[in-house]
């Protein structure tokens, strides 16, 4: 029994590691929008004044965040991390990329 439990715990630890650092991890948060910048980074102010930066929209977010009608306006950000390609001066992709946080829905609150 004591091998059993043993090998069971030796196997999850093992598929815990395998997942390691690029994990996908998703979340929730509640902000103001703030507006986006020249490179298409959103900004989100939280209740606690915390600034909140999203690179990139999923295609079921049914928000132009382009218009400014909605900017100042505040939303429930659900989010996941995603794989996004290095890009050099020249538009050439790097071969490397960064994990960054992108939007996979929008609800607005007010």
């Amino acid at each position: 029994m004591k091998a059993l439990l043993a090998t069971t715990v030796l196997f999850i630890s093992l598929l815990a590691f395998q997942k390691g650092p690029s994990a996908v991890t998703d979340g929730k948060v509640t902000g103001v929008f703030q507006g986006m910048d020249d490179e298409g980074v959103l900004s989100y102010k939280t209740d606690d004044g915390k600034v909140v930066l999203f690179h990139e929209l999923g295609d079921d977010v049914d928000y132009d965040l382009l218009e400014d009608e909605y900017i100042d306006k505040k939303f429930e950000i659900t989010w996941k991390d995603s794989e996004q390609d290095v890009y050099d001066d020249e538009d050439e992709p790097t071969g490397e990329t960064v994990m960054v946080k992108q939007i996979t829905n929008l609800k607005l609150i007010k």
